[in-house]
């Protein structure tokens, strides 16, 4: 499995993403070679057979890299205060973990990275797992934390995903836990 943390606001991690290596997911392939210590992402035209590679990169492992470090890791990497989505494969009879993985902390203000502005707080109780969406006027602000931003105004939004203790392989199925 390799796991790729990815650097928020103020040196905290925006999420925490983990697939299986050698296996075809959504049109990639992730693979590990520790002899180089690096991994190799190949993207695959056709996404349900890998076939047709049109694009390849490798990263080094356990090294900072575009706000990226990579790892290769055999099993499931479940950080305390986070929650994760678990995505099975539809041919999951043969694998002990998930196709896919993304862990997000929990009780921190996060801006997201690819929409700047947007900021997302995330809570869980015992049977919920509750995302509320911030929007700020204005993403260049002079607040010294991201967490003024989940504070006023109020939030445009929410989505609100149930928890589940007990999944394993389902086909094509989606699972939310709460890591406390």
């Amino acid at each position: 499995m390799v796991s790729q943390e990815c650097n928020g606001t103020d040196g905290e991690y925006y999420e925490l993403l983990q697939t299986i290596t050698d296996y075809c997911f959504n049109g990639q392939i992730i693979s590990c070679n520790y002899e180089s210590n690096t991994i190799t992402h190949t993207s695959f035209s056709d996404i349900n057979t890998c076939q047709n590679a049109y694009y390849s990169f490798t990263l080094p492992m356990n090294q900072c890299n575009n706000s990226v470090i990579v790892n290769c890791t055999s099993e499931l990497l479940s950080p305390p205060q986070s929650y994760s989505e678990i995505f099975y494969s539809i041919n999951c009879r043969d694998q002990k973990l998930p196709a896919y993985t993304t862990t997000t902390p929990i009780g921190v203000c996060i801006e997201d990275p690819e929409l700047p502005g947007y900021y997302f707080l995330n809570s869980c109780n015992s049977t919920t797992i509750t995302q509320s969406i911030y929007i700020s006027e204005s993403s260049n602000s002079n607040s010294d934390s991201s967490q003024d931003h989940c504070s006023w105004p109020p939030p445009a939004g929410a989505n609100y995903y149930p928890i589940q203790y007990n999944y394993g392989c389902q086909s094509d199925a989606t699972f939310y836990t709460c890591n406390q």
